[in-house]
């Protein structure tokens, strides 16, 4: 991929299961603009199913507030907005009429497809979606939630049926397992959110609408729903402005999480969320001692970019890095957990020095830190589906195993940070430590198997 100076793409490529090129993309802008006038693909139309084919000029045109009112291509032919920028009616070139409604707190309650009829959305005080209804019909989605969505009761008249979904570090839904722990539907994505061609199975289920990040993607458009906007992960990028924009000067209003999808979510379509946030939240939930805010806000000022360099890799935990391993000094890192003589910044005294140092421990058991992992095949073979499967289902408990393993060694840290004798362990010992809780099922892990199993 290559960028401009606001971060708009500027050229993508993508490759299909075989390694053939699929899409071969050119991204052209309205001059001296953020706003995409149309993109072109070098590979032929319909070459494969789920690509992004060329698009003619102009594809892509605007109303006043910088919101997308045509996606000729997409077969959306006009977009009307309300006054806080999200679409009320989409007209498809197809004939076909999308209406939406929104709750006083601009989160969707009902769409209305003109020849599929209502989908009603009942959402609790929290803003999360509950119950889905399907026109007047008995045909209801329960939404099953924990510390998030973990799956859903799919009820069809008298009948019901449990899923639960298995998920990778983004909240991105990989697989969905029936109540007897069949698998119902896997996949896989581009960084950007787009599903992988032939690297999804469905074994006949009718509702598969949340993907990426845990977004529900609308059959009607294949846009996400984010709550404050609309998503094309096709093209990797927003339908409307940024309504934080001024936050982020010098990123283009219509990015998606900085062009940095494998670290950053965005739980709303409002503002970045360091995925380490996550890790905090839940490590140190109901812990009074410990203000959670202030945790997050030290580690995302230490993961900036002035500290990717190898220079600061002791910061990161980064031993297995390739652009760091060189550079790396253990001792350093040593000095950075458990003493005072490392500065971190004239900052210091206005952050919580812990959460700084926190993030070095989440650093050390980052699956990112070593490379992503990849669908495996054999040199000249392509792996059936059977190997597949097997393949996402060890990968993501294997990310199960490892995200409750870094929780404990978080608090394992916590511990020996605020000891009186500060007895912090060594970097090695601390890995060590990690090695062996990835060995073991953590009481929590357990409830996180036992709910999928009663809920």
């Amino acid at each position: 991929m290559t960028y401009d100076g606001n971060g708009n793409f500027l050229s993508a490529q993508r490759n299909g299961y075989s390694g053939a090129l699929m899409d071969g993309l050119t991204y052209n802008y309205y001059a001296n603009s953020n706003k995409l006038d149309h993109v072109v693909d070098a590979v032929p139309d319909n070459s494969f199913q789920t690509d992004l084919d060329n698009q003619p000029p102009q594809n892509y045109c605007y109303d006043g507030n910088g919101n997308m009112q045509t996606d000729t291509k997409n077969l959306v032919g006009f977009v009307i907005y309300d006054i806080n920028n999200l679409p009320l009616r989409i007209f498809k070139t197809t004939g076909t009429i999308l209406d939406y409604m929104y709750d006083a707190a601009n989160q969707r309650v009902r769409k209305f497809d003109s020849f599929g009829g209502n989908t009603y959305y009942y959402n609790g005080a929290d803003g999360k979606t509950e119950v889905i209804q399907y026109g007047t019909s008995n045909t209801l989605t329960y939404n099953l939630y924990g510390l998030e969505m973990f799956g859903r009761i799919q009820r069809d008249g008298l009948s019901a049926s449990r899923y639960y979904y298995l998920k990778d570090h983004l909240g991105t839904i990989r697989m969905t397992l029936n109540e007897t722990g069949g698998i119902s539907s896997s996949a896989d994505f581009y960084p950007f959110g787009m599903e992988m061609d032939v690297r999804s199975l469905n074994n006949g289920l009718t509702d598969n609408r949340y993907k990426f990040t845990g977004k529900e993607r609308d059959v009607e458009t294949n846009y996400d729903y984010f709550g404050a906007r609309y998503y094309d992960a096709r093209i990797g990028r927003w339908l409307s402005r940024d309504p934080l924009a001024e936050k982020y000067p010098s990123l283009s209003p219509y990015v998606y999480c900085a062009d940095n999808p494998m670290k950053f979510v965005d739980p709303n379509g409002k503002w970045l969320a360091y995925t380490h946030n996550r890790l905090i939240a839940d490590a140190f939930r109901g812990m009074k001692d410990v203000n959670v805010g202030n945790l997050q806000k030290a580690s995302a000022w230490a993961d900036q970019d002035a500290f990717q360099g190898p220079a600061s890799s002791y910061r990161h935990g980064m031993l297995t890095g390739d652009d760091m391993q060189d550079n790396f000094n253990v001792g350093l890192m040593n000095a950075f957990i458990s003493e005072d003589n490392v500065e971190i910044d004239a900052k210091r005294e206005e952050i919580d020095e812990f959460g700084v140092k926190l993030h070095t421990i989440m650093d050390l058991t980052s699956p990112s830190h070593e490379g992503l992992q990849r669908w495996g095949t054999k040199d000249g073979e392509n792996p059936n589906i059977f190997d597949q499967v097997g393949h996402v289902l060890r990968e993501v408990f294997i990310s199960t195993r490892r995200y409750y393993a870094t929780l404990r060694l978080m608090r394992e840290y916590k511990k020996d940070y605020e000891s009186k004798e500060k007895k912090v362990k060594t970097i090695y010992e601390y890995q060590a430590i990690f090695d062996q809780y990835m060995q073991e099922e953590s009481e929590e892990e357990r409830e996180y198997y036992s709910n999928l199993g009663t809920q």
